[in-house]
């Protein structure tokens, strides 16, 4: 396998977990969201 296509997988695959992470975060933070409404609502 050469260097080029070496940094490209590489770098596909930073991408992806960048992307796991990012998903993961927006679920949580909608989670905390709809918590917080649901909170607010029952106070």
């Amino acid at each position: 396998m050469d260097r080029f296509k070496f940094s490209a997988c590489v770098r596909n695959h930073k991408i992806r977990q960048h992307q796991k992470y990012f998903d993961i975060r927006k679920e949580f933070w909608h989670s905390v969201t709809v918590s917080v409404n649901f909170f607010k609502k029952g106070v």
